[in-house]
């Protein structure tokens, strides 16, 4: 591509002339600002692929700053989550998306159930955003579930909802709930499989004491 000029390179051209004239310098760091921001999701996948095999051949830092969970978790030993400027919580990528330590943490690695949260005896909190009593590990100012760990049927922190909303995705359909008192619906991700299984206006769910993410603000 030595002799095309910028206007004649594709995008995906683009992203790998630009990596290619940061190696040639043999740095110790690279800092890669979204790197993909700009590429259809087929030249993505291709860049990405193509970018774990540098990173694995170049030996030094590399900061991936990206908005885009999946792609951090997939390109990153090590996250950081920055608010505002400032650090909130820092780890493996295993550790940071087991324990997010803030609602805007949860937010960032994909938890779409979040709610605020009051105190209760005996090991109880009451979700008020979702109108339910739950047994919990501990107190926090609020609670979250991911989509995928909620479950269904009968259980621990088990209550009836309303089906409030189906959204058909490519390979599986989200299902938005509510319980009676709750104010905000719950999601929750289910194959197709499953949603044809059982559908209804009604499902009785279940939030795992264990799946719960135990979160103070920002």
């Amino acid at each position: 591509l030595a002799n095309r000029y910028p206007h004649q390179l594709s995008g995906g051209e683009q992203q790998r002339t630009a990596l290619a004239r940061l190696l040639v310098f043999r740095p110790r760091i690279l800092l890669l600002d979204e790197p993909f921001s700009a590429l259809d999701s087929h030249l993505r996948f291709q860049m990405e692929a193509h970018l774990r095999q540098v990173i694995e051949k170049f030996g030094g830092t590399v900061l991936l700053v990206s908005h885009d969970r999946d792609e951090a978790f997939r390109l990153s030993e090590k996250i950081a989550i920055v608010s505002r400027g400032a650090v909130q919580t820092s780890g493996s990528k295993y550790e940071v998306f087991a324990n997010p330590v803030t609602c805007s943490g949860a937010r960032l690695t994909g938890c779409k159930n979040i709610s605020a949260v009051k105190e209760l005896p005996n090991g109880y909190i009451f979700a008020s955003d979702w109108g339910v009593e739950l047994k919990a590990s501990k107190a926090a100012a609020a609670v979250g579930i991911r989509m995928h760990d909620v479950r269904l049927g009968e259980g621990e922190n088990s209550f009836l909802c309303r089906v409030t909303e189906t959204v058909e995705n490519p390979f599986s359909v989200t299902v938005m709930l509510q319980a009676a008192e709750g104010t905000t619906p719950i999601g929750m991700e289910l194959s197709k499989e499953q949603w044809n299984a059982v559908k209804a206006d009604h499902l009785r769910i279940c939030l795992p004491p264990e799946k719960l993410l135990h979160l103070r603000d920002e």
